[in-house]
């Protein structure tokens, strides 16, 4: 679960880099579409997985989204939902792809986004 936030927050960040340097922000859409890319390319998913784990990123896009406006400003509210949202996305996803696979993943996705902390039990 660590691993997979960590890959969100890299993303998070991301798009706050971006919008800073004046590029447009990615909406959820392109978000799931760049997390499905990087997860593929990681873990070697099949087309049956791509299309599972598909679902289970825009469910939970559609989720923190929901979360954003419904926070009202509350950061930690926020960060306390989006933090459940990959919880259930990370146990989704690992039941899709296996255990082994999700944890080799994250280890992967721990190396390279070595900075992106990793307080919490929180990905992708």
């Amino acid at each position: 679960m660590k691993k997979l936030m960590l890959l969100a927050l890299a993303f998070s960040f991301g798009l706050s880099v971006s919008a800073q340097q004046g590029r447009p922000q990615m909406d959820p859409q392109q978000m799931v579409k760049a997390q499905l890319e990087f997860m593929t390319k990681e873990m070697s998913l099949t087309a049956d997985e791509q299309t599972k784990v598909e679902v289970v990123l825009t469910a939970s896009a559609q989720e923190m989204q929901q979360a954003m406006q419904s926070a009202g400003g509350d950061r930690q509210a926020m960060r306390e939902k989006f933090q459940s949202i990959r919880q259930e996305q990370g146990k989704k996803i690992s039941a899709i792809v296996g255990q082994q696979r999700w944890d080799a993943y994250q280890k992967k996705v721990q190396e390279q986004f070595p900075n992106m902390g990793g307080g919490g039990e929180g990905r992708p």
